[in-house]
């Protein structure tokens, strides 16, 4: 999946190299290491929804963050509750967010599997999500998703990927191959606006096994750069 070169893109990702590189010539800590520092300020230990208020208002007023975010988190929400809300599996950590958005709505008994190929990510997700009292309903699972996905033992009620996009469509391919998903199941793409995804939606829009709804928004956080969430329920 190749970026799609908008002004609005170019400028955005032009700036937050610029903050990348800097914070690497001065040996700053990591964005998901200072958005924890942030959280063990100003939340108290064990609130999921203030967790989730601060990290967005961290990645607003501080440094970006690669969250689904508060306006896209709605998407998704409202996809895990049509779904059952069980057990879901995610493709892609980052910093936890959207593993705890999820684990706060989970139906009892529900688990979040979530794969992280970064292990320092990893580390600090953990620790954002024991923070925010999630720790017993999530996993953190450190590796390529492609490697982890044959060793799942679960059936997912929904699937939400938000990691490398150019590996989307091998990965669901993966997924589909274990049968972790079942008819019914959804599977929640994001970022699906931002970036050239011909393949993964060439593939559940065209193979003939799926429902499929284009959902419009914004990149998080940033409401000049268009993009969206693609939304997909496996029938058979």
């Amino acid at each position: 999946m190749a970026l799609k070169p908008t002004p609005a893109i170019i400028g955005f990702g032009v700036r937050e190299g610029a903050l990348a590189l800097f914070d690497k010539l001065t040996n700053k800590p990591s964005r998901p290491q200072r958005a924890l520092e942030f959280l063990r300020r100003t939340v108290p230990p064990g609130n999921p929804s203030e967790t989730l208020a601060a990290m967005d208002t961290f990645a607003r007023e501080q440094r970006f963050l690669m969250n689904v975010g508060d306006v896209k988190g709605l998407i998704l929400s409202r996809a895990l509750k049509k779904s059952g809300a069980g057990n879901v599996l995610e493709l892609g950590t980052y910093c936890g967010y959207s593993a705890i958005l999820m684990a706060q709505q989970l139906a009892s008994g529900g688990h979040v599997d979530s794969l992280e190929l970064n292990a320092e990510y990893a580390a600090t997700a953990r620790q954002i999500i024991e923070h925010a009292g999630m720790a017993e309903r999530v996993s953190v699972h450190v590796g390529a998703a492609v490697d982890i996905i044959p060793t799942l033992k679960r059936q997912y009620d929904l699937v939400f990927i938000d990691h490398w996009k150019n590996h989307y469509l091998a990965d669901l391919l993966a997924i589909e191959e274990a049968q972790l998903i079942k008819p019914g199941s959804y599977v929640v793409a994001d970022n699906i606006g931002m970036f050239d995804a011909t393949g993964y939606l060439d593939h559940v829009r065209d193979c003939g096994r799926y429902d499929n709804t284009n959902h419009k928004a914004h990149m998080e956080y940033n409401d000049t750069i268009f993009d969206a969430v693609e939304v997909s329920i496996l029938r058979r």
